[in-house]
């Protein structure tokens, strides 16, 4: 794979598109959020395809957003947390780029979450718990996928989204090298 897309995966709050965001400007490359991308498909907020369709629609149409991403050129990507709990996902991702795993403790992705909440940005609860409780439950069954997916993993706590795009940039080159 000479030239793979960059593929950034993690829990809600993780970073993936603020870091995404810079990373595709520091490579010279398009950035596409799968969210973004399935509500223009979809015509609907994510919140609403989850209480309208279910959690299985909306998976679908993750798995869609993957399958219709061009070969080339290559692009950043910012996955929804949990695009890589369907295995035909996982190996669309690895066939066809390279796949980061941005990682945080549980009170710090609340904190985010939290902060895109005050913005009106709205994420569907996955269980109906306590948010911290709701992060832990969730990231103890991804925790494992992400793991086992994933080329790298970066913890994004107390690090500006400049440098851990810039330590994603380097790390990158640094493969693409080889």
């Amino acid at each position: 794979m000479s030239d793979p897309h960059l593929f950034l995966i993690g829990y809600r709050g993780s970073g993936k598109t603020t870091v995404g965001k810079v990373l595709a400007s520091l490579l010279n490359r398009d950035f596409v959020d799968t969210d973004v991308w399935i509500e223009n498909f979809a015509k609907k907020p994510i919140p609403q395809i989850f209480e309208e369709d279910g959690e299985e629609s909306f998976r679908a149409l993750e798995t869609a957003a993957i399958e219709r991403m061009p070969p080339s050129p290559p692009l950043v990507v910012s996955l929804g947390g949990g695009a890589v709990l369907r295995a035909v996902n996982r190996d669309l991702l690895k066939r066809s780029g390279r796949i980061v795993w941005l990682r945080a403790e549980p009170r710090i992705l609340a904190k985010r979450i939290a902060a895109d909440a005050a913005k009106g940005f709205r994420r569907p609860s996955l269980t109906g718990q306590d948010p911290i409780l709701e992060i832990e439950t969730v990231l103890e069954s991804r925790e494992p996928i992400y793991r086992s997916v994933c080329d790298w993993e970066l913890e994004t706590a107390n690090r500006r989204p400049s440098e851990l795009a810039q330590d994603i940039a380097d790390w990158y080159a640094s493969i693409c090298k080889s």
